[in-house]
Order: structure tokens, then C-alpha cells, then sequence
């Protein structure tokens, strides 16, 4: 599903435009190569507050947690902007988003997400690095959950073709 319009992203900056396509390629086309084409090849990425333990990744890292584990964990994803404020090189974006699990259940989130961004040679946007302010709550009661749903689904049809 697609970033949801608003007027905070109406008439988007070469900037803003560089922030919605790593949007875009996260969550409506779900392509690696897609997130790749959004990011400079220093990327980076810190998922806040440092209390959920999430480590850093960098882009190669980056690039294959969103293959295995991001692009499969929730389907109908709507994300709605609203704010958006931006200097020269940075966008920060204040959003919320709905989604259904891959198990069924409903999926909400609320973000602040940091873009740092590099003017590239051909003269568009790309993101260096990103800060994503999750909701902590909702994360460390969801994910832990969604995990051990979809390894019951995965032991459930294991062995049924047994």
C-alpha cells in the first residue's frame, strides 16, 4: 500500500523526494535493489531509542535484514506523513503508519525518522543516514510476538508435510 497523501509531502523538495523513495522501496515496491538505488553506498542506519538494543547496520547488512525480515513481516502497509521539516541535507519526518502482520495481526506504528541525506553527481538525492525513532512500546510487544507466530506457522506446515 502507498505513502498516503498529505499536504505535509504535497510539492516534495529534490530532498523530500529522496526520503519518500526509501519509503517507497521499505514498504509499496518491497525491492532490494529498489532500497539500494535510495541509499549511498556509506549508508547507514540506527533504529531509536538506543533502550530497544538495536545495532547499527551499515548498507550490505542493511540491504539483507530488509530482504529476509522487513519486506515479509507485515502486507497492506499505509504510511501517512504528517510533518515533514527539512534543511539543505537533512528531512525529518514525523509519521504513522498501518499494516497488517504476515500472520494476520494489525500492525501501528508512530516514527521519527532523521534522513541525512548526499547530493549525488547526477544532481538527485540520495540517504546517507538514517535515525528511526520507533514506538518503543509497541515494538518490543510486537515484534517478539510476530517472531514466535510466524516459527509456529513454520513448525505448523513442517509437519503437516511430514
Amino acid at each position: 500500500m502507498p505513502i498516503l497523501s498529505t499536504d505535509a509531502i504535497k510539492d516534495p523538495s529534490p530532498q523530500l523526494q529522496a526520503a519518500l523513495h526509501w519509503i517507497n522501496a521499505l514498504i509499496e515496491t518491497r525491492d532490494v535493489q529498489d532500497l539500494e538505488s535510495a541509499i549511498t553506498d556509506d549508508f547507514a542506519i540506527q533504529v531509536l531509542p538506543k533502550s530497544l538494543g538495536r545495532p547499527q547496520l551499515h548498507k550490505e547488512e542493511y540491504l539483507k535484514y530488509s530482504n529476509s525480515f522487513t519486506f515479509h513481516v507485515v502486507r497492506d502497509f499505509e504510511a501517512t506523513i504528517q510533518e515533514v521539516v527539512e534543511t539543505a541535507d537533512k528531512v525529518v519526518l514525523h509519521a504513522s503508519s498501518k499494516a497488517t502482520s504476515a500472520t494476520g495481526f494489525p500492525y501501528s506504528n508512530e516514527y521519527i525518522i532523521i534522513f541525512h541525506l548526499a547530493l549525488q553527481p547526477d544532481g538527485q538525492y540520495k540517504v546517507k543516514y538514517l535515525k528511526e525513532f520507533v514506538d518503543s512500546q509497541f515494538s518490543t510487544e510486537f515484534f517478539p510476538a510476530e517472531r514466535k507466530r510466524q516459527e509456529a506457522r513454520e513448525l505448523a506446515a513442517a509437519t503437516k508435510s511430514e
